[in-house]
């Protein structure tokens, strides 16, 4: 003899698949459309964070938006590029300033989706990835900003050093 219990959970598992197969169509339709409605439908609206019209990064880091022009730069070879045109003290600046503001880009640049970052917290985040090639400079090598005793960097080609990010 069946119990009615058996069949209510084998009724309540098949819906809650149907369920899960019927949101994962959903959201894999809402990825492939980028209209906001899509992604409000499938629960992954983005973040809408004030720039100020005539600004390049977001509001907050009005401190440090000096640096935008000169090192927000999209790719490793180009921020291996200025780092290596600059100056000590030019290195030196960039990093006394940009040094305590990373723990904020950083909280604010997590806030939104992977891939989605909006144009003026791209710039934000490439300033942060040009603080990491500026930092053992000051750190290790006096502000120097080749490496000591080691070859010369131009003859080292990076693999990946044109792709943005």
């Amino acid at each position: 003899m069946k119990s009615t219990t058996s069949k209510r959970s084998k009724k309540a598992v098949t819906a809650a698949g149907k369920s899960a197969r019927t949101a994962a169509k959903r959201l894999r339709s809402a990825k492939t459309v980028a209209s906001p409605a899509a992604k409000r439908q499938a629960g992954t609206r983005s973040k809408r964070i004030p720039v100020r019209k005539g600004r390049a990064l977001p509001a907050g880091f009005e401190a440090i938006e000096r640096f935008v022009k000169r090192w927000a730069l999209p790719t490793q070879n180009r921020r291996q590029a200025r780092r290596r045109k600059s100056t000590t003290a030019e290195l030196q600046d960039f990093y006394d300033d940009m040094l305590p503001v990373l723990p904020s880009i950083l909280k604010h640049v997590d806030t939104f989706p992977l891939g989605e970052l909006p144009q003026a917290s791209q710039r934000l985040f490439f300033l942060a990835l040009s603080l990491a090639e500026v930092a053992p400079h000051i750190e290790l090598y006096r502000g120097d900003p080749n490496v000591p005793y080691a070859f010369e960097e131009s003859r080292f080609v990076a693999e990946h050093g044109e792709k943005i990010g």
